[in-house]
Order: C-alpha cells, then structure tokens, then sequence
C-alpha cells in the first residue's frame, strides 16, 4: 500500500500540478487574449490617431500655403503701397519746392516793391524836409540880414554926434567917470 499511497500521491500531485499547469496556461491564455484584444485596440486608436494627425498635418500644410500665399498677397500690394506713396512723397516734395521757390519770388519782388515805394515816400518827404529847411534857412538868413542891417543903422546912428541923445550919452559917459572919480578919491584919498 504504501506503494499506491506514493503513486497515488505522485498522481494527485501530478494531477495537482496538471491542474495547475492547466490553470496557468488558462491564465496565460486568457491573458495573451486580453493582450491581443487590448493590443489590437491600442492598435485600431494607433490607427485613428495617425490617420487623424495625417490629417492634421495635411490641413495645416494647406492653411500654411494658403497662408503664405496670402502673406505673398499682402507683401506684394504693401511694397506696391510703400512705392506708391514714395512717388507721392516725391511730387509732393518737388510740388513744395516750387511753390516754395514761387512764394519766395513773390515775396521777394513784393519787398523790393514795397522797399522802392518806401524809399520814393522817404525821398519825397526828405526833399519836402529838404525844401523846408531852404526855406527856413533863407528865412533865417533873411531875418539876420534884417536884423544886421538894423544893428548897422543903430550902430552908425549911435555914433554920429547930431541929435540929443547923442549929447546926453556922452554927458552920462562923463558923470559916470565923474563920478567913479569922486568915489576913488572919497574913498582912497580922503579918508
């Protein structure tokens, strides 16, 4: 019997072991299952996902040349711009400079006009001033002429000896003497 009981342990164990063996290549097929489904679906979204970013990538690769060629758009018609207001800027300069070279003619011949009329007003006035001094002066020289012809006629009248006053300004001219003379003597001579 102990012999049985061995073989039968040896059975059991074996069969224990089958079963367990069993069990675990269940286990590892249940798990290689669950591993393929989980992989195939990993797989499928792998899929989903690159199809989607190929997609992406397409989209992005048309909006970036449909943006860049509407950045050419714009870059063209700004350079046209920018050349259209240089030109602008070009005759409005040589616009200014000549209206500027015409207002500073203008203003130019309407300063030497109004200097020339200025000066035909001053020289008028001058010789207006001029004649008036002339006349002045002549005047002037009319009345000092008067005035010396009448000193003259005093002076010569003063001097000649006729008339009374003449008399009389010599007897005063002789009491004055006279008289200073009285005054020294009084004075230095008597006292």
């Amino acid at each position: 019997m102990p012999s049985y009981a061995i073989e039968k342990k040896e059975q059991t164990a074996t069969a224990n072991e089958k079963l367990q063996e069993i069990a675990a290549e269940s286990v590892k097929n249940t798990e290689n299952t669950l591993l393929k489904a989980a992989l195939s679906q990993s797989s499928e979204n792998c899929e989903k996902l690159l199809k989607k970013s190929n997609e992406l990538l397409e989209q992005m690769k048309t909006n970036l040349q449909t943006d860049s060629k509407q950045n050419q758009e714009l870059i063209r018609e700004l350079n046209e711009s920018v050349m259209m207001i240089e030109r602008v800027n070009e005759l409005l300069n040589k616009n200014i400079k000549i209206t500027i070279s015409e207002l500073t003619s203008d203003i130019r011949n309407a300063t030497v006009a109004e200097v020339r009329e200025s000066l035909k007003d001053i020289n008028s006035e001058l010789q207006q001033e001029a004649e008036a001094i002339r006349a002045d002066a002549k005047n002037i020289h009319d009345f000092m002429v008067s005035q010396l012809n009448d000193f003259e006629d005093r002076k010569r009248r003063f001097f000649m000896f006729d008339g009374a006053k003449n008399v009389f300004f010599w007897i005063s001219q002789a009491v004055g003497i006279l008289s200073f003379g009285l005054l020294v003597y009084f004075l230095f001579f008597k006292a």
